[in-house]
C-alpha cells in the first residue's frame, strides 16, 4: 500500500476526514472536513484503524476520536515516508524508518467528559515490531536508550497550535522524553 490513503484504506472501518481538535470535542460526524468521519475500508489490515501523515499533520486527536467511535482499541498513525510491513501468518507489524509508527492502544482507557486518561502511546521506529493482537511491543534489539541528560529534561514549552502542521513533531519528543509517568497538557483542543 501507498503512505496516504494506500495506508488509511488498509483498515476497516477507515476514517475518510477529521481534524484532531474537533474529533477530540466532537467525535464523529457527517460535515465534510469536520471533526472525523469513517466508512467502511478494505479491511486487508485486521489489528485496528490506520492513519497517514500522522506526526507532521497532527492527527493523534483524530485517530484516538475514530478508534472511539468505533469502539478499535489499537490505532496505527504511519509518519510521511514511512512504512510498516504486516505479516498476516505471524500478526507480526514490523516499523520500516525512524518514528515510523504512532502507536495508540485504548484497552486501558477511561474517559469522562472531554477527558481521556490511560492513553498508551508509543512513538516506534525501524525494527520495533507490534503484535497486531495484543499491541505487545518488541524494540528492535539495536535500539539504543535515550541517554541520561535527555531524560532529566522535564521542561518543554507547550507551542500556540499543538495542532498546526510540523508542530506536534516538535512537540512530541519533549513530551515523551520528560521522563514523568503522566503527563498533563492543558489548553484549547488539548
Amino acid at each position: 500500500s501507498g503512505t496516504s490513503a494506500g495506508a488509511a484504506m488498509m483498515s476497516d472501518p477507515m476514517i475518510e476526514w477529521g481534524n484532531s481538535p474537533e474529533a477530540l470535542l466532537v467525535g464523529e460526524h457527517d460535515v465534510d472536513d469536520r471533526a472525523v468521519k469513517t466508512i467502511p475500508g478494505m479491511g486487508f489490515f485486521p489489528y485496528g484503524l490506520t492513519d497517514q501523515h500522522f506526526i507532521y499533520r497532527a492527527r493523534f486527536g483524530r485517530l484516538l476520536a475514530a478508534q472511539e467511535s468505533t469502539n478499535t482499541t489499537l490505532g496505527f498513525g504511519i509518519e510521511e515516508n514511512r512504512a510498516i510491513h504486516v505479516d498476516l501468518a505471524t500478526d507480526q507489524i514490523t516499523v520500516l524508518g525512524d518514528q515510523g509508527l504512532f502507536l495508540i492502544d485504548r484497552s486501558q482507557t477511561e474517559r469522562e467528559g472531554l477527558a481521556r486518561r490511560n492513553v498508551r502511546v508509543s512513538l516506534l521506529g525501524d525494527g520495533d515490531i507490534v503484535d497486531g493482537n495484543t499491541g505487545a511491543i518488541t524494540f528492535h534489539k539495536d535500539r539504543a536508550p535515550v541517554p541520561m541528560a535527555i531524560q532529566m529534561a522535564k521542561e518543554f514549552d507547550l507551542p500556540e497550535d499543538v495542532w498546526g502542521r510540523g508542530e506536534f513533531q516538535t512537540f512530541f519528543p519533549a513530551w515523551v522524553l520528560a521522563d514523568d509517568e503522566a503527563v498533563t497538557l492543558t489548553g484549547d483542543h488539548f
